[in-house]
């Protein structure tokens, strides 16, 4: 079916409801809840925008017959709430997978199970066959019989219930704790709004779609990752949004917001989104304009709010986005459990491949290969601001020629005036160097930050983490000698190779910190069996595999390598982290792919 067809079939259906809406809020039946979330109760007909991933109306019902309809009894609430899960196909316990919460809107409120299903694509995409190849994944669209949010920013009794089922279901499956993530839209987008309120650590990131709150009681999504999309025509999601955004920006938010027209192709949209995450915000705020098709353009009131869903989940790179997000401050928890055996992968510099290491491009890659921990390096300016770099001088990193120019002798603004030497086709490579407050404002939420050099500037290190609360997420590594770490947590480096080893590796562990990093030329060092049994009954053990001689002929993967000769006896010691070059084939090795295993693929 072409595009141009299924287009026509939407706005053909789009009209429909819109003229059999405006009939029903008329006159709505008695006792009928209404209201901005989407308008009255009634039963509906679906629609969706085209889009590849549910390219026509037969797969659209297919995907829908993938869901299973089950009910929760809420012993908390007393709430008996149904709701369509999606079990990704091979669902394998041994493996972890994201979850994605849709929650409706008020238009398809009732006992109709999968109602939620067949309002367009926002329960739907995330279960295609082409997002699972992708992205596999659980969904779980709830069927709420009443009103979940309303315009008072007030939030129903369900949504707690929302929140016990999904524990439920985490008990009953493998579902990866780190990357749940909420979405929804007008009163689903508003209850979102409200679990991240009360539940802060839930999600690891949202997408909010076409919603609104009070502004001043949102605070606690000023550190969260978030993506909003919203009508500029939507009479009040729009004003409601900017209010949000604006509020949220005083409670140290960064926001990105950019404007683009719904009828743009999905190459336009894509690189939009591209464009909007090379600025590194944690709150992205996308503009929707021409979003009632050419049909309904001249009915009054035309339908801006609704309309929006056409687009607003046909958008690839949003949904991609969504997926690359993970929770820091679960990471920092796992980080913390000394029982807790997952490998915690760290990407030296961040995957520098292609782009800039020690860049916010390079942080960001490393979040989409899967990484937990992103080794970095720091240099003090002359105005004592503390930029992500590892040489002294910008010589080698810089386009600088002629005598070494020194980080140390210039302010950061002198230093950003420098641009980096192109090191690979990657167009969203950072223009200036960041700054440590700039790395933790973008890794938040998303990966850990170890501070490789962390000794020579521990004292203004612990001030910027401690005044943008980033404690759980900041590790100070490369301590040979201990310092006050003033409550951050703590790697120190251990070199088994030296005549004191042992005595100081016992005095670290007397101070419970987050891991230990061995350090050794030969794996036959005598000493490596004791310090591994000690270290491991007080915290984790960290390699670094970078480059030789750092944990003896431990190393990154080569071509020439069988992936189980290089991963298996490093992860077979009991050590959890490793320091890589290389945490693309690490990553797969781990997942169990099997033809993806080459560095540099």
């Amino acid at each position: 079916m072409c595009k141009k067809f299924i287009q026509a079939l939407a706005v053909s259906i789009m009209a429909v409801w819109f003229i059999s809406t405006n009939l029903v809020m008329a006159q709505p039946p008695r006792g009928q809840q209404t209201g901005r979330g989407g308008g009255p109760t009634r039963s509906w007909v679906p629609y969706f925008r085209y889009d590849k991933a549910i390219p026509d109306s037969i797969v659209f019902r297919e995907t829908i017959a993938k869901f299973k309809q089950l009910s929760y009894q809420d012993k908390t609430t007393g709430i008996d709430l149904p709701y369509n899960l999606f079990v990704p196909k091979d669902y394998d316990p041994s493996k972890q997978y994201p979850l994605v919460l849709f929650m409706h809107d008020a238009s398809v409120t009732g006992r109709e199970v999968t109602a939620t299903l067949t309002q367009g694509l926002g329960a739907v995409v995330w279960a295609s066959d082409y997002e699972q190849q992708k992205h596999p994944c659980f969904v779980l669209a709830p069927q709420y019989a009443t009103a979940i949010a309303n315009d008072k920013s007030e939030a129903s009794p369900a949504l707690e219930a929302t929140v016990n089922l999904i524990s439920s279901l985490q008990a009953q499956y493998s579902i990866d704790a780190d990357r749940i993530y909420t979405t929804g839209q007008s009163g689903g987008c508003m209850a979102s709004i409200a679990l991240n309120i009360k539940y802060p650590e839930l999600f690891a990131a949202s997408y909010l779609c076409s919603g609104q709150w009070e502004p001043t009681v949102t605070a606690p999504l000023a550190k969260m990752n978030i993506w909003i999309s919203v009508a500029e025509g939507d009479m009040r999601a729009y004003p409601g949004m900017n209010a949000i955004t604006e509020y949220l920006q005083t409670k140290g938010a960064t926001v990105t917001k950019d404007y683009i027209s719904a009828q743009s192709t999905d190459a336009q949209l894509d690189f939009k989104v591209k464009e909007m995450l090379a600025k590194h915000a944690n709150i992205n705020y996308l503009v929707l304009s021409d979003v009632v098709p050419k049909a309904l353009s001249d009915m009054r009131g035309a339908p801006d709010h609704m309309c929006s869903w056409l687009t607003t989940y046909s958008i690839e790179g949003i949904r991609d986005w969504l997926f690359s997000q993970r929770k820091g401050i679960s990471l920092s928890y796992k980080l913390n459990d000394k029982d807790n055996k997952d490998v915690l992968l760290a990407a030296d510099m961040g995957d520098w491949h292609g782009t800039v290491e020690n860049s916010l491009r390079s942080i960001e890659k490393a979040v989409e290969k899967d990484a937990a921990i992103v080794p970095i390096d720091l240099q003090l300016t002359k105005d004592g601001e503390l930029a992500l770099m590892k040489d002294d001088s910008l010589n080698r990193v810089m386009y600088v020629e002629g005598k070494p120019v020194y980080v140390k002798d210039l302010t950061l603004k002198e230093l950003r005036r420098y641009a980096y030497r192109k090191n690979g086709s990657d167009p969203y490579t950072d223009k200036v160097v960041p700054t440590l407050a700039d790395a933790i404002a973008f890794a938040q939420g998303k990966i850990l930050l170890l501070i490789k050099n962390s000794s020579a500037y521990i004292d203004k290190i612990t001030e910027v983490v401690h005044s943008l609360g980033a404690e759980k997420m900041v590790i100070l590594g490369g301590l040979t000698e201990q310092v006050d770490t003033k409550g951050l947590l703590f790697m120190p480096l251990v070199d088994l190779d030296s005549m004191s080893a042992m005595s100081k590796l016992q005095e670290w562990l007397k101070l419970s910190p987050t891991a230990v990093e061995l350090r050794f030329a030969n794996r036959a060092n005598a000493l490596l069996p004791a310090a591994l049994k000690q270290t491991l009954q007080v915290c984790r053990v960290a390699f670094d595999i970078s480059g030789k001689g750092y944990a003896g002929n431990f190393r990154d993967m080569t071509h020439d390598d069988q992936p189980a000769d290089v991963f298996d006896p490093m992860i077979s010691t009991g050590a959890t982290i490793f320091i890589s070059n290389e945490v693309k084939p690490f990553s797969r090795y781990l997942k169990g792919d099997p033809n993806l295993w080459r560095p540099g693929k």
